[in-house]
């Protein structure tokens, strides 16, 4: 329980005496909004505040080093926190795991619409894309879908496409 004097930047929103409103002063000065502000403020000295045997709304001249160390080892954390995330991301990027959709797959998948993509401009007609689904699934389970296992799936696709 920390009670330094409301001021323009400690005030009934911005202040130090519940947990709660701590936590998200801290939060809120982690992210540098304001924070020089609020640290001026927690530094006040008498006569602007209020020293008794039992009452003091006085702040300290720790404050200063207080709020340097927090940014230091706050920055810290949340750096390390992002650029975990990063190189996790990165790391499950480039893993041998199984994705849905194999390079055989796609390299199959590339010479097929090469075959029907006459003008090799990235179309092809509408009238086309049954006979283009046909010779994948044929010739290969691309995407899941095979025409001998799952047939009224197969047929499906190809007639929303026809």
């Amino acid at each position: 329980d920390l009670n330094i004097r409301y001021q323009t930047h400690v005030n009934e929103h911005v202040n130090f005496r519940r947990f709660a409103r701590v936590i998200f002063v801290l939060f809120i000065n982690l992210t540098l909004d304001n924070w020089g502000n609020v640290m001026h403020d927690c530094q006040i000295k008498s006569p602007q505040c209020t020293v008794t045997t039992h009452f003091n709304d006085c702040g300290s001249t720790y404050v200063t080093f207080y709020f340097i160390s927090f940014f230091i080892i706050g920055s810290y954390i949340f750096m390390n926190l992002v650029m975990s995330i990063i190189l996790d991301i990165f790391e499950a990027s480039f893993s041998n795991k199984q994705t849905l959709l194999s390079r055989r797959d796609s390299a199959m998948f590339q010479r097929v619409w090469n075959y029907y993509d006459e003008d090799v401009n990235g179309w092809i007609p509408r009238h086309k894309l049954p006979h283009l689904m046909q010779l994948l699934f044929v010739r290969e389970n691309v995407l899941g879908v095979s025409p001998i296992g799952q047939r009224w799936r197969y047929q499906t696709v190809v007639a929303q496409l026809a």
